[in-house]
Formats: C-alpha cells, structure tokens, sequence
C-alpha cells in the first residue's frame, strides 16, 4: 500500500466535502444575504489566502521565482475570471447547485488531459464522466427558462477555466520544484506567493475600472464595483474570513493534490461536493438564511448521478495509485523534463551494463523491477528526488566504474582510484597484464568460453594477495593490478605468473585450459613526475618490451 498516496487523498476528500462545501455556503450568504459585491468579495478571498499563508511560511526564497513564473501570473487570471463566473451562477442557483455544475470541470479536465498530455481514460471512467455530463446537462434543462441559456455559458466557461487552470498548477515548475526538493513551508510560501500575485493583480485591475467608471460617470457593467464599495464592510470582513480560513488551505491542497494524483483526478473527486453541500447548507440554513426550496427533485436525481459518475472516474483511479507502490519512487510530472530524461538515462545506461538484465538492474539500483518499467515506458515520468539521487550515486559508483563482463574495475574506475592515490601521496606499484594463448579460446571454443576464461582470471587476479586492493580490466584481454604495500616485487610477479597460468575448467564447453600472461610493473615513486595516464602507459611498453624479448 502506498501510504503517501492514502495521505494524498484523504486529505482531498476532506478538502472536498468540508473545505469546498463550506466555500460555497459562504459564497451564498455573501451574495444573496450581505449583497456583498462579487468582485470586492473575491479579491478579499485572495489577500486573505495570500495572508494567511505567507505569515505561516515565514520568510525564505523561491519568492522571486514564483513572480517571475509565466504559470503564476497565468493561474492568477483564470482563477479570477473563474471566481467571478462562480459568484455570478450562485444569483441563479443555490449553493448545491452551483456545487452541481461547477462539475462539470470534470469533464472538460478530463477532455484537455487527452488532448494535450494523451492521459487515455479507461471504459470505466469515460463511463464516469457521461455520468457527470448526464447530471449538468439535467441541472440546467431544469433549470428557469430566463436563465437557462445564461446558466449554461456560464457553467461551460467556468468548467474550462477550472480545468485549465488545474492543469497550470500540476505542471507549476517552481511548486513542483519545491514539492521535490523543500519543505513544507517552503510550499506553503510557494502558493502565498502566487495567492499574493493573484489578490495584487485582482485588487489594481478593480480599483481601476471602478475609477475610470467613476472619473467618466458611466456604468459599463454592473459587475464593476463602485468606489463606496471597497470601504463595504460586508464584502470584506466575510471576504478575509473566508479566504484565511477556507480558502487558503483549499489552495493548498489544490496544488499538492494537482501534483500528487493528477489534476483530472483531484476535480473527479469533486463529485462528493454535492451531497456534502447539501448536508452542510441544510445544517447551517438556520444561521445563514439560505433556503433549501429551490432544490427540486430534479436536482437531487441529478446530485445522484453526476455524484456516481465521479466517484466511478475518482475510484477507480485512488483504488489503483493507493495499491501501486510505483508512485512511492516516481512522480507524473510535464514541468520538469530534464528529470524525465535524466531518470530515463540512468536507467537504460544501467541496463546496458547488466545486458538488458531487468532483475540485476533493479537489485543493483535497489528500485522495483516495475518502477524501472514505468519511467522507461511511461510518458511524463520520472523518478522523484530521493530516489534519483540514490541511483545517480550507484550508477555512478557502482556501475559505470566497472567492467560489465567481470565486476571488476573498468579503465574509468582505474583512473579515478590512481587519481585519488596520486593525489594523497601514496606510493603503489602498478601491474600492467596481457594475456597469452588467449586469442585461441575464443577461436576454438567460442566467446561464451572466452567470457568465462576472463571472469576466472579476474577472480583469481582479485584474490592472489590480501595487499592487492585495485584491479581492472582495461578491455580485451589486458589487466591492471595495484599493489599498494612495499613487497618484493620480483616474487610478487612471480607470483602473478603462477596463479593465472593455473588450469582451470570452463564449464560452458566442458574444457580444461590455461593461459599465461606478459607482466610490466612501475613503481610510482620512481616516476613521481609522470601523470596516472603516463604511469599506464610506461607500464604497458615495459610489458610489451618484455613480451617480445621472450617471443625471441
């Protein structure tokens, strides 16, 4: 069970069926029982959302990069045009029913997230949201024939509105970057800051209008505030409450559950909104005067399906995100697409070194042979943070250092490990080894038998002397031993030549061979001017000189 993703949606249920619900009660006393002005209320929401979550984070950075971000200024704007929309359906409907239609966005996230991110809907959630579609399309055939047109655009204006701007916060670079690799309120202050920019905007372009309005003695729109109105207590008190208390952490949520478990997703689940207005409005309608009355037997056939048709669209997605432990190692993300290629990369690297070996690959990355085939087949995914860093640093250390035949060390790994020796002043002696007769094992016996006559080579090479802490295999049949301890090094050589021209059995053709081999070695306190490279090199022309002289 993936918990993270239980946390993920629990907490957007509970966003949903109080958080929501309680947002559009007080939308519905604002406007049908203060007369609050729409424009002044909303703009009261948004500074008082901005508030409340920057004084929460405290100070800190990523402030400059959210204002700057093309995303930030973009989900400012849809979500004003939005909230206005929303408060102007709420003069032709009661808060359920608003509840109701604002569903619809359902629909179009889930007709945007096909087109443009190809996310394919399953026959069960496309089942889910013809659903949906069935119980907006009855909410507004039901809807008074003075109004029915009006309420339509305006459900079909705001349902795209909220999805786009929904699919704008999933893929917000700076939250999402946060959301990686910050803190908590280090998110929080990311959302403040957008909220900041949202409420600014919302608050100047208002104030504007109204004075132009004003300054010109024309009315260009009832919507357009007038100036007395930004002094209405009734707009901002109820405003500021409702933008601290509700909405702040509904935007909150907004974003980490846009992130989490997609945007699509987190508006399905909306469809428990309806029955839990219902609730919460029929509960509190003796203290806040709304009336139930309006809600007809229509609506609550239509409360009853659109409510099916989210829940089949959102449950069918948690039961699988709950049940796959694949997200616990990989985000969905359209924002960060140098980490998509980047995990990708280090994957299909990794799984070169190992022969396309899925089961060595995912026991040496430590991930799931699953999580490797999601991010490799997967569109949009990448590894999170964590666990990217955790392979880049076994790729790197373990991986790309060795040789993919014999475990052991590769020219790369070699040259880093005699780096670091030179670098720290220590004194080694360097082996430089060609094997002989080898050529004839791979013509009479095939390379699967030359394979396993360099892995046994490797290994004896590896186990020869308890002082032998660095060997490599440069390619082919040359190898390189480091020998760190001050011994007496024609013995040692001697040694050398023992051990690898012991017969062995290759098991694969059922042979008993040997090979011998040509061993040139410098001591790097002879060479103290030469470079690792030119150590190398030295060690292979004295292993060449010698080879030929015996060859004569």
């Amino acid at each position: 069970m993936n918990r993270e993703m239980v946390k993920v949606w629990g907490i957007s249920i509970f966003s949903v069926v109080v958080l929501w619900s309680i947002a559009s009660i007080i939308a519905g006393v604002a406007a049908k029982v203060l007369g609050a002005n729409a424009i002044i209320y909303t703009c009261c929401v948004f500074i008082g959302s901005s508030f409340s979550l920057l004084l929460y984070s405290g100070s800190g950075d990523l402030g400059r990069e959210t204002l700057r971000s093309i995303e930030t200024w973009s989900y400012g704007l849809l979500l004003i045009i939005a909230f206005i929309c929303s408060f102007n359906i709420f003069s032709y409907a009661t808060a359920t029913e608003v509840t109701l239609v604002q569903r619809s966005s359902i629909v179009a996230s889930a007709f945007l997230s096909w087109v443009f991110l190809a996310r394919k809907q399953s026959l069960v959630q496309i089942l889910g949201i013809l659903l949906v579609l069935m119980g907006i399309v009855i909410v507004c055939y039901n809807a008074p024939t003075q109004v029915k047109a009006y309420l339509s655009i305006l459900v079909i204006i705001f349902a795209f509105l909220q999805a786009i701007r929904t699919l704008i916060a999933e893929s917000h670079k700076t939250y999402n970057y946060a959301e990686n690799n910050r803190t908590t309120k280090d998110k929080i202050r990311v959302v403040g800051y957008i909220m900041f920019v949202v409420s600014s905007m919302f608050l100047v372009v208002s104030f504007l209008f109204s004075l132009i309005e004003y300054s010109t003695g024309t009315n260009v729109s009832n919507i357009i505030p007038d100036l007395r109105e930004f002094t209405n207590p009734a707009s901002i008190f109820i405003g500021l409450f409702a933008g601290i208390v509700i909405f702040a952490p509904i935007r909150l949520v907004e974003f980490t559950a846009a992130s989490k478990i997609k945007a699509e997703n987190y508006l399905a689940l909306g469809a428990l909104g309806p029955f839990a207005t219902l609730f919460w409005e029929w509960s509190t309608s003796q203290y806040t005067g709304l009336s139930l009355k309006d809600f007809s037997q229509n609506d609550l056939i239509a409360t009853s399906i659109l409510t099916l048709g989210g829940l089949i669209i959102a449950f069918s997605k948690a039961k699988k995100q709950i049940a796959d432990d694949v997200n616990e190692y990989v985000s969905h993300t359209i924002s960060d697409l140098q980490l998509v290629e980047d995990s990708k990369d280090v994957i299909e690297k990794s799984l070169t070194y190992f022969n396309k070996d899925l089961t060595k690959t995912s026991k040496e990355l430590k991930l799931p042979e699953k999580v490797l085939k999601a991010v490799l087949e997967t569109e949009n995914v990448a590894l999170k943070k964590e666990f990217f860093d955790k392979v880049s640093r076994a790729y790197r250390t373990e991986i790309s250092v060795k040789d993919s035949l014999t475990g052991i060390l590769n020219r790369s790994g070699l040259m880093q490990q005699l780096d670091l020796l030179k670098s720290k002043n220590k004194d080694f002696t360097l082996f430089y080894i060609d094997l002989n007769k080898f050529k004839p094992i791979n013509d009479n016996y095939g390379h699967q038998a030359g394979d396993e006559a360099l892995q046994i080579i490797a290994q004896r090479l590896s186990s020869l002397h308890k002082n032998i802490k660095i060997v490599s295999r440069l390619g082919g049949d040359e190898f390189v031993v480091i020998l760190q301890k001050d011994l007496d090094l024609v013995d040692f050589t001697s040694k050398l030549h023992k051990k690898i021209e012991e017969f062995f059995t290759v098991e694969c053709v059922n042979m008993v061979i040997s090979v011998s081999a040509s061993i040139g070695y410098v001591k790097s306190k002879d060479y103290k001017n030469l470079n690792t490279e030119e150590l190398l090199e030295l060690a292979d022309k004295i292993m060449l000189d010698l080879k030929e002289s015996n060859e004569r």
